[in-house]
């Protein structure tokens, strides 16, 4: 007997769970543990449909702080870049008077980051629980917004990597309109005028 589990804690025997104590007078019992329980099969698909949707956007919301702290980050490297023209002749890939990162380093982690947001931006509207027709009045409009933008946020991007002693201002002067598109955009989606 003492080498059961539980010898020795008890006296006797174990009582079984008994229903809750009354609440208001209502009497409400145990359902095993288990919540959101239902034999509805349309509901049950909504809510494990609803469960992914929640997950993804979690995750979403978790690469929107990511690139906010990126852009936190950009914008104190940017604070430390020296403010008068380098004299130095060296490369963009070298760091040069007393700057923090190099020129190619600062530019990738901004084009890429810019494309991973609208990338980001993408996928919220792919896995919103309403209806894109609901968000906007002309869905095939937002489609072509949203094609437009990681389009014109991804060859830049692409163009930095490759040389950004070459394809600096080129990149700059694709990707910040379509920045500033995107912002109207988002401002007309969300009803701010």
């Amino acid at each position: 007997m003492a080498d059961e589990p539980g010898a020795g804690w008890t006296t006797g025997e174990a009582t079984p769970l008994q229903p809750h104590s009354a609440v208001r007078g209502l009497t409400t019992f145990s359902r095993d543990g288990r919540l959101n329980t239902s034999s509805n099969i349309i509901l049950l698909y909504r809510m494990n449909e609803l469960k992914d949707l929640a997950f993804v956007n979690f995750i979403l919301a978790l690469l929107t702080l990511a690139y906010t702290g990126t852009a936190i980050i950009l914008l104190v490297l940017n604070a430390l870049m020296p403010s008068k023209e380098c004299p130095d002749p060296d490369s963009a890939y070298v760091i040069r008077c007393d700057a923090p990162v190099t020129e190619h380093a600062y530019h990738l982690m901004e084009f890429w980051a810019t494309f991973a947001y609208a990338c980001v931006e993408a996928f919220a509207l792919v896995y919103t629980p309403r209806a894109i027709s609901s968000i906007s009045g002309r869905p095939t409009l937002l489609k072509y917004v949203l094609f437009f933008t990681v389009v014109a946020t991804f060859v830049p991007a692409v163009l930095i990597t490759v040389s950004v002693e070459t394809f600096e201002v080129p990149a700059h002067q694709i990707e910040y309109p379509a920045s500033e598109k995107s912002c109207f955009d988002n401002r007309r989606l969300h009803g701010i005028s």
